[in-house]
Protein backbone atom coordinates (compact mmCIF):
# COMPACT_ATOMS: atom_id res chain seq x y z
CA UNK A 1 0.00 0.00 0.00
CA UNK A 2 1.63 2.85 -0.91
CA UNK A 3 2.08 5.90 1.73
CA UNK A 4 0.96 8.96 -0.38
CA UNK A 5 -2.30 8.78 0.75
CA UNK A 6 -4.86 11.35 1.97
CA UNK A 7 -6.56 11.71 4.98
CA UNK A 8 -10.13 10.39 3.85
CA UNK A 9 -8.48 7.35 2.35
CA UNK A 10 -6.33 7.00 5.62
CA UNK A 11 -9.29 7.37 7.30
CA UNK A 12 -11.69 4.77 5.38
CA UNK A 13 -9.30 2.15 5.89
CA UNK A 14 -8.80 2.00 9.51
CA UNK A 15 -12.66 2.69 9.49
CA UNK A 16 -13.32 0.27 6.81
CA UNK A 17 -17.54 -0.05 6.26
CA UNK A 18 -17.62 3.12 7.79
CA UNK A 19 -18.43 6.10 5.24
CA UNK A 20 -15.80 9.17 4.93
CA UNK A 21 -18.50 11.74 5.39
CA UNK A 22 -18.74 10.16 8.92
CA UNK A 23 -15.23 8.69 9.65
CA UNK A 24 -13.44 12.46 9.49
CA UNK A 25 -16.14 14.04 11.81
CA UNK A 26 -15.04 11.27 14.55
CA UNK A 27 -11.39 12.28 13.53
CA UNK A 28 -12.02 15.87 14.00
CA UNK A 29 -13.94 15.35 16.67
CA UNK A 30 -10.86 13.01 18.48
CA UNK A 31 -8.55 16.08 17.85
CA UNK A 32 -10.70 18.42 19.87
CA UNK A 33 -11.01 16.55 22.44
CA UNK A 34 -7.29 15.87 22.94
CA UNK A 35 -6.98 19.69 22.52
CA UNK A 36 -9.90 20.35 25.20
CA UNK A 37 -8.30 18.07 27.47
CA UNK A 38 -4.85 19.58 26.71
CA UNK A 39 -6.34 22.94 27.81
CA UNK A 40 -8.12 21.38 31.23
CA UNK A 41 -4.49 19.65 32.38
CA UNK A 42 -3.19 22.84 31.59
CA UNK A 43 -5.57 25.00 33.79
CA UNK A 44 -5.26 22.06 36.06
CA UNK A 45 -1.40 21.86 36.06
CA UNK A 46 -1.62 25.56 37.13
CA UNK A 47 -3.87 25.41 40.18
CA UNK A 48 -1.69 22.13 41.26
CA UNK A 49 1.12 24.60 41.05
CA UNK A 50 -0.46 26.97 43.38
CA UNK A 51 -1.94 24.23 45.75
CA UNK A 52 1.46 23.28 46.16
CA UNK A 53 2.97 26.39 47.00
CA UNK A 54 0.78 26.90 49.92
CA UNK A 55 1.61 23.43 51.17
CA UNK A 56 5.11 24.25 50.98
CA UNK A 57 4.77 27.75 52.60
CA UNK A 58 2.88 26.31 55.50
CA UNK A 59 5.83 23.63 55.66
CA UNK A 60 8.14 25.91 56.19
CA UNK A 61 9.85 25.73 52.57
CA UNK A 62 10.15 28.03 49.75
CA UNK A 63 6.86 28.01 48.04
CA UNK A 64 9.37 28.64 44.19
CA UNK A 65 10.54 24.96 45.00
CA UNK A 66 7.04 23.64 43.57
CA UNK A 67 8.25 25.01 40.37
CA UNK A 68 11.61 22.91 40.20
CA UNK A 69 11.08 19.21 39.34
CA UNK A 70 12.49 16.44 41.19
CA UNK A 71 13.23 19.76 44.08
CA UNK A 72 9.59 19.75 44.03
CA UNK A 73 8.80 16.31 45.15
CA UNK A 74 12.39 15.86 47.26
CA UNK A 75 10.76 18.64 49.29
CA UNK A 76 7.53 16.81 49.45
CA UNK A 77 8.77 13.63 50.44
CA UNK A 78 10.98 15.83 53.09
CA UNK A 79 7.60 17.43 54.50
CA UNK A 80 5.15 14.43 55.05
CA UNK A 81 7.47 11.39 54.91
CA UNK A 82 10.92 11.11 55.05
CA UNK A 83 13.89 12.44 52.52
CA UNK A 84 15.12 8.75 51.81
CA UNK A 85 12.31 8.22 50.39
CA UNK A 86 12.47 10.31 47.41
CA UNK A 87 16.20 8.99 46.58
CA UNK A 88 14.94 5.33 47.45
CA UNK A 89 11.97 6.02 44.93
CA UNK A 90 14.10 8.04 42.37
CA UNK A 91 16.34 4.91 42.19
CA UNK A 92 12.91 2.46 41.54
CA UNK A 93 12.09 4.52 38.60
CA UNK A 94 15.24 4.76 36.78
CA UNK A 95 15.91 1.22 37.65
CA UNK A 96 12.49 0.41 36.16
CA UNK A 97 12.58 1.99 33.08
CA UNK A 98 15.70 1.13 32.06
CA UNK A 99 15.03 -2.52 32.45
CA UNK A 100 11.85 -2.06 30.68
CA UNK A 101 13.63 -0.48 28.06
CA UNK A 102 16.35 -3.28 27.37
CA UNK A 103 13.41 -6.05 27.88
CA UNK A 104 11.27 -4.34 25.32
CA UNK A 105 14.28 -3.65 23.22
CA UNK A 106 15.52 -7.08 23.21
CA UNK A 107 11.85 -8.26 21.99
CA UNK A 108 11.48 -5.48 19.27
CA UNK A 109 15.54 -6.17 17.51
CA UNK A 110 13.26 -8.46 15.15
CA UNK A 111 10.62 -5.61 14.72
CA UNK A 112 12.99 -3.06 14.04
CA UNK A 113 15.22 -5.44 11.51
CA UNK A 114 12.00 -5.67 9.55
CA UNK A 115 10.49 -1.99 9.65
CA UNK A 116 10.91 -1.96 6.68
CA UNK A 117 7.78 -4.22 6.23
CA UNK A 118 5.61 -1.89 8.34
CA UNK A 119 3.25 0.82 5.93
CA UNK A 120 1.88 3.94 7.49
CA UNK A 121 -1.60 2.86 6.16
CA UNK A 122 -1.46 -0.67 7.31
CA UNK A 123 -4.80 -1.68 9.04
CA UNK A 124 -4.54 -3.67 12.40
CA UNK A 125 -4.99 -6.68 10.94
CA UNK A 126 -2.23 -6.04 8.27
CA UNK A 127 -0.05 -4.91 11.23
CA UNK A 128 -0.28 -8.47 13.06
CA UNK A 129 -0.34 -10.40 9.78
CA UNK A 130 3.37 -8.72 9.52
CA UNK A 131 4.25 -9.53 13.23
CA UNK A 132 3.85 -12.92 13.09
CA UNK A 133 5.79 -13.39 10.25
CA UNK A 134 8.47 -11.70 11.61
CA UNK A 135 8.42 -13.34 15.41
CA UNK A 136 8.02 -16.77 13.26
CA UNK A 137 11.71 -16.98 12.95
CA UNK A 138 12.80 -15.52 16.44
CA UNK A 139 14.41 -17.83 18.96
CA UNK A 140 13.01 -18.68 21.67
CA UNK A 141 15.42 -17.71 23.86
CA UNK A 142 15.75 -14.03 23.03
CA UNK A 143 11.99 -14.06 23.65
CA UNK A 144 11.93 -15.30 27.26
CA UNK A 145 15.62 -13.24 28.18
CA UNK A 146 13.36 -9.81 27.01
CA UNK A 147 10.05 -11.05 28.65
CA UNK A 148 12.09 -11.61 31.95
CA UNK A 149 13.76 -8.35 32.20
CA UNK A 150 10.49 -6.45 30.57
CA UNK A 151 8.71 -8.44 34.02
CA UNK A 152 11.37 -7.32 36.44
CA UNK A 153 11.00 -4.05 35.37
CA UNK A 154 7.41 -3.95 35.58
CA UNK A 155 7.50 -5.30 39.18
CA UNK A 156 10.22 -2.48 40.12
CA UNK A 157 7.61 -0.02 39.10
CA UNK A 158 5.09 -1.68 41.09
CA UNK A 159 6.73 -1.16 44.19
CA UNK A 160 7.17 2.83 43.19
CA UNK A 161 3.52 2.87 43.07
CA UNK A 162 2.67 1.12 46.42
CA UNK A 163 5.62 3.81 47.72
CA UNK A 164 3.81 6.58 46.27
CA UNK A 165 0.44 5.22 47.84
CA UNK A 166 1.77 4.74 51.06
CA UNK A 167 3.08 8.54 50.67
CA UNK A 168 -0.66 10.09 50.02
CA UNK A 169 -1.30 8.87 53.46
CA UNK A 170 1.93 10.68 55.09
CA UNK A 171 0.38 14.02 52.86
CA UNK A 172 -2.92 13.46 54.38
CA UNK A 173 -1.49 13.33 58.16
CA UNK A 174 1.41 15.88 57.71
CA UNK A 175 -1.45 18.36 56.97
CA UNK A 176 -3.61 17.66 59.85
CA UNK A 177 -6.10 14.64 57.69
CA UNK A 178 -7.25 11.66 58.65
CA UNK A 179 -7.77 8.30 56.39
CA UNK A 180 -10.78 9.67 54.59
CA UNK A 181 -8.71 12.24 52.79
CA UNK A 182 -6.20 9.17 52.37
CA UNK A 183 -8.52 7.13 50.01
CA UNK A 184 -9.67 10.56 48.62
CA UNK A 185 -6.17 11.08 47.39
CA UNK A 186 -5.95 7.63 46.46
CA UNK A 187 -8.93 7.45 44.53
CA UNK A 188 -9.00 11.18 43.52
CA UNK A 189 -5.81 13.05 43.65
CA UNK A 190 -6.60 15.69 41.23
CA UNK A 191 -9.62 17.10 43.25
CA UNK A 192 -8.19 16.46 46.65
CA UNK A 193 -5.16 18.02 46.07
CA UNK A 194 -6.56 20.74 45.64
CA UNK A 195 -9.10 20.43 48.78
CA UNK A 196 -5.69 20.18 50.83
CA UNK A 197 -3.45 22.97 49.26
CA UNK A 198 -6.33 25.98 49.23
CA UNK A 199 -8.31 25.16 52.59
CA UNK A 200 -8.46 28.55 54.62
CA UNK A 201 -7.33 26.28 57.64
CA UNK A 202 -3.80 24.34 56.33
CA UNK A 203 -2.22 23.20 59.14
CA UNK A 204 1.17 21.25 58.64
CA UNK A 205 2.16 18.83 61.46
CA UNK A 206 5.52 17.86 60.70
CA UNK A 207 6.39 14.51 58.90
CA UNK A 208 6.19 11.35 59.85
CA UNK A 209 9.54 11.07 62.48
CA UNK A 210 8.24 14.28 63.83
CA UNK A 211 4.57 13.15 64.19
CA UNK A 212 6.08 10.02 66.15
CA UNK A 213 8.51 12.48 68.61
CA UNK A 214 11.65 11.57 66.83
CA UNK A 215 12.91 14.41 64.93
CA UNK A 216 15.30 13.75 62.45
CA UNK A 217 18.94 14.76 62.91
CA UNK A 218 18.83 18.43 61.40
CA UNK A 219 22.52 19.81 60.26
CA UNK A 220 23.74 21.56 63.25
CA UNK A 221 25.89 24.53 62.73
CA UNK A 222 29.74 23.46 64.12
CA UNK A 223 29.95 24.63 67.41
CA UNK A 224 32.19 27.70 68.50
CA UNK A 225 35.59 26.86 69.67
CA UNK A 226 35.58 27.41 73.39
CA UNK A 227 37.69 29.89 74.94
CA UNK A 228 40.95 29.20 76.19
CA UNK A 229 40.54 29.11 80.27
CA UNK A 230 42.41 32.06 82.34
CA UNK A 231 45.77 31.55 83.39
CA UNK A 232 46.69 34.02 85.93
CA UNK A 233 50.48 34.81 85.26
CA UNK A 234 53.04 33.32 86.51
CA UNK A 235 57.01 34.65 86.33
CA UNK A 236 59.22 32.04 85.13
CA UNK A 237 61.56 30.74 87.65
CA UNK A 238 64.34 28.34 86.05
CA UNK A 239 63.71 24.93 87.29
CA UNK A 240 66.76 23.68 90.10
CA UNK A 241 69.55 21.94 88.44
CA UNK A 242 68.76 17.91 89.76
CA UNK A 243 71.23 17.34 93.01
CA UNK A 244 74.16 15.37 92.25
CA UNK A 245 75.87 13.81 95.31
CA UNK A 246 79.40 13.96 95.12
CA UNK A 247 81.30 11.23 93.73
CA UNK A 248 84.06 9.61 96.16
CA UNK A 249 87.33 9.20 95.15
CA UNK A 250 88.28 5.62 94.06
CA UNK A 251 90.03 3.41 96.90
CA UNK A 252 93.33 2.78 95.37
CA UNK A 253 93.83 -1.11 95.02
CA UNK A 254 95.31 -2.75 97.47
CA UNK A 255 98.29 -4.76 96.63
CA UNK A 256 97.81 -8.83 97.12
CA UNK A 257 99.70 -10.23 100.23
CA UNK A 258 102.35 -12.51 98.92
CA UNK A 259 101.64 -16.05 99.76
CA UNK A 260 103.36 -17.41 102.89
CA UNK A 261 105.32 -20.60 102.43
CA UNK A 262 103.00 -23.84 104.06
CA UNK A 263 104.35 -24.51 107.49
CA UNK A 264 106.04 -27.44 108.56
CA UNK A 265 103.87 -30.45 109.54
CA UNK A 266 103.57 -30.53 113.93
CA UNK A 267 103.53 -33.47 115.12
CA UNK A 268 100.11 -34.72 116.88
CA UNK A 269 99.54 -34.26 120.31
CA UNK A 270 99.63 -37.35 122.68
CA UNK A 271 96.57 -38.73 123.67
CA UNK A 272 95.03 -37.64 126.70
CA UNK A 273 92.72 -40.28 128.84
CA UNK A 274 89.45 -39.89 129.30
CA UNK A 275 88.24 -38.78 132.28
CA UNK A 276 85.69 -41.41 134.70
CA UNK A 277 82.58 -40.26 135.06
CA UNK A 278 81.10 -38.72 138.06
CA UNK A 279 77.78 -40.15 139.61
CA UNK A 280 74.99 -37.87 139.39
CA UNK A 281 73.99 -36.56 142.89
CA UNK A 282 70.93 -37.62 144.22
CA UNK A 283 67.43 -35.43 143.27
CA UNK A 284 66.29 -33.52 146.09
CA UNK A 285 62.55 -33.90 146.46
CA UNK A 286 60.70 -30.52 145.95
CA UNK A 287 59.55 -27.86 148.63
CA UNK A 288 55.90 -28.08 149.16
CA UNK A 289 54.24 -25.15 148.36
CA UNK A 290 53.02 -22.92 150.76
CA UNK A 291 48.99 -21.51 150.16
CA UNK A 292 48.81 -17.98 149.89
CA UNK A 293 47.15 -16.22 152.74
CA UNK A 294 43.48 -15.15 152.50
CA UNK A 295 43.20 -11.38 151.16
CA UNK A 296 41.91 -9.30 153.21
CA UNK A 297 39.24 -7.06 152.35
CA UNK A 298 40.17 -3.37 152.54
CA UNK A 299 38.56 -1.26 155.17
CA UNK A 300 36.12 1.23 153.61
CA UNK A 301 37.05 4.92 153.25
CA UNK A 302 35.00 6.90 155.26
CA UNK A 303 33.65 10.08 153.88
CA UNK A 304 35.37 13.01 155.20
CA UNK A 305 32.94 15.12 157.80
CA UNK A 306 31.67 18.27 156.10
CA UNK A 307 33.08 21.76 156.41
CA UNK A 308 31.14 23.61 158.66
CA UNK A 309 31.60 27.48 157.23
CA UNK A 310 32.84 29.75 159.62
CA UNK A 311 31.07 32.32 161.74
CA UNK A 312 30.97 35.49 160.40
CA UNK A 313 32.74 37.98 162.27
CA UNK A 314 30.77 40.80 163.70
CA UNK A 315 32.20 44.11 163.34
CA UNK A 316 32.61 45.85 166.73
CA UNK A 317 30.75 48.90 167.79
CA UNK A 318 31.96 52.29 166.96
CA UNK A 319 33.53 53.98 170.01
CA UNK A 320 31.62 56.85 171.35
CA UNK A 321 33.15 59.93 172.16
CA UNK A 322 32.98 60.73 175.84
CA UNK A 323 30.77 63.90 176.47
CA UNK A 324 32.71 67.28 177.21
CA UNK A 325 33.56 68.10 181.24
CA UNK A 326 30.95 70.07 182.46
CA UNK A 327 32.80 72.96 184.39
CA UNK A 328 30.94 72.98 188.25
CA UNK A 329 29.85 75.92 189.30
CA UNK A 330 32.02 78.37 191.42
CA UNK A 331 31.15 78.45 195.17
CA UNK A 332 29.82 81.71 196.61
CA UNK A 333 31.70 82.15 199.28
CA UNK A 334 30.11 85.34 200.28
CA UNK A 335 26.55 84.92 202.13
CA UNK A 336 23.58 86.08 200.50
CA UNK A 337 22.33 89.68 202.05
Amino acid sequence: MSSNIGLEEWVSDWFSGVPSNVAVPIVIGIIATLFLCSVIAIIYGVLHLIATWRMFKAGGEGGWKSLIPFLNQYTLDKLTWSKRIFWVSLILAVSGVLLFCIGTGVLLVPIIRESGHFVIGDTPGEVYKTLQRIFTGVPAWQIIVGGIIVLIGELIMLALCVIRIISYYHVSKAYNHGVGYFFGLLLFPAIFWLIIGFDGNLKYCGNAAARKGIQEPAPQPAPAPAPAPYTPYVPYTPAPAPYTPPVAPETPAVPETPAMPEASAVPEAPVVPETPVVPEAPVVPETPVVPEAPVIPETPVVPEAPVIPETPVVPEAPVVPEAPAVPEEPVNKFPEA
